[in-house]
């Protein structure tokens, strides 16, 4: 027998509610287990907000439970599915699981030490909000990271018009930019109740 879409969905939902269920009262074994089969479920939906959901409730049970390597890969992936849609920033749902996500994406990573990663993961959600984070007054910024932004932009001006926006994949492409300006930058992030801190030394020419 077929199972039906909409039967799909509704296993998927039960699956993750029980996970999340699970993880809330301690039992990230079992909350793992209900959510890995969330997951299997909820990949053949075509439903990337869905997907990304329980990717991001299994990247915290894995977390719980100590599995940071595996813990890494789901959020990593949730975040790539939520960053997928230009305008899904916009909506608040969204934001905030994007926020979560990347908060504890962060989190992980300095956790298992990779530090150049967590400051690319930083980066890249502070330039996803940059917009409705520059409405407010300048004296809600971080100034150092405004200022990054603010060389970045110039040299992108400068230079070729990009198709698309400021975006790093790479710590080398954040260190371009402080290269640029000559000028080393503290960068810090606030993720999850955790302030992290970089201090970007620009490479000097001999």
């Amino acid at each position: 027998m077929v199972e039906s879409k909409c039967d799909t969905r509704g296993r998927a939902q039960a699956l993750a509610d029980l996970g999340r269920a699970h993880l809330a009262m301690g039992a990230c074994g079992s909350a793992v287990s209900y959510l890995r089969q969330a997951l299997a479920a909820t990949e053949g939906l075509a439903d990337a907000d869905e997907e990304a959901r329980v990717r991001h409730r299994l990247g915290f049970a894995l977390w719980a439970s100590g599995e940071l390597e595996e813990a890494k890969e789901q959020l990593q992936a949730a975040l790539t599915l939520l960053e997928s849609g230009s305008d899904k920033h916009r909506d608040r749902k969204i934001a905030a699981l994007y926020t979560s996500t990347q908060h504890a994406l962060q989190r992980v990573l300095v956790e298992l030490g990779r530090h150049p990663e967590a400051l690319v993961v930083a980066e890249r959600g502070r330039c996803r909000s940059l917009d409705a984070v520059t409405e407010k007054p300048s004296g809600t910024l971080n100034q150092a990271n405004l200022e990054l932004h603010a060389q970045q932009r110039n040299a992108e001006e400068s230079g070729k018009e990009r198709s698309e926006p400021w975006s790093p994949s790479s710590v080398e492409q954040i260190l371009e930019v402080v290269n640029k300006q000559k000028a080393p930058v503290l960068y810090y992030s606030l993720a999850a109740g955790r302030l992290y801190a970089w201090l970007l030394q620009p490479h000097k020419e001999n």
